[in-house]
This record gives C-alpha cells, sequence and structure tokens, in this order.
C-alpha cells in the first residue's frame, strides 16, 4: 500500500482584527469608519491576509509578511498593518511605509509594502 505524501496540511487560524478608520462624531452624525483585517501566525511569521486566507501583496507583488521576535505582538502589528492598509487597490496596500520600524513592537519586516 502506498503512503500518500501529498496530504493537506490544515488550513492556518485566521485572526481578526478590527480597527477604527475614523471616529464618530455626534454632532455631525457620522458614525465613523473601521476595517477588518485578518492575519495568522507561522513559524514565528506574520501572514497578513483576507478574510478567505489569501495573502495580501504589497506594490512589490510580494506578500505581506513580519518575522516576529515576539508571538504576543502579533494582534498589535496586524492591527497597525490593517489600519495603515489602503482601500483602493485589490492589493490592499498602498505606496509608503508600513509604519513598523525594525525591531519596533517585536518586529522585524520581511516584506516593505513601500515597493
Amino acid at each position: 500500500m502506498a503512503v500518500d505524501d501529498t496530504a493537506k496540511t490544515p488550513a492556518p487560524k485566521l485572526e481578526r482584527v478590527v480597527v477604527t478608520t475614523r471616529y464618530a462624531d455626534p454632532e455631525s452624525g457620522d458614525p465613523g469608519a473601521a476595517r477588518y483585517g485578518w492575519s495568522y501566525v507561522e513559524d514565528g511569521v506574520l501572514h497578513i491576509t483576507d478574510a478567505a486566507g489569501n495573502a495580501l501583496r504589497g506594490d512589490d507583488d510580494r506578500p505581506v509578511t513580519v518575522t516576529l521576535d515576539d508571538a504576543s505582538n502579533a494582534r498589535l502589528i496586524a492591527a497597525s498593518l490593517t489600519k495603515k492598509r489602503g482601500g483602493s487597490r485589490t492589493t490592499g496596500f498602498e505606496r509608503g511605509p508600513c509604519g513598523i520600524r525594525q525591531g519596533a513592537m517585536g518586529a522585524s519586516p520581511s516584506s516593505d509594502p513601500s515597493g
């Protein structure tokens, strides 16, 4: 009997973050705005995805990932990247710095969305 080496690995568990992109203004009746983001951590690397788990890509067309020094910061970093993400591109990220410096928040960016 042959052994099936092509068995699929289980899909990673996606974590959702919700960030405020515009605060509510009771005087004008503006309810504000929020943005959802999804990510997962695998082997110490934070992967930013869409709701279906497909990798979001930067302007350089590489998946947006962050190598974590401390996995406990994954949610904070995912929220920061979600908040800074532009909404007009299908990749999910506009040109410009991702806002995380080398070593900041226990992270080392491995794909800079600034291209």
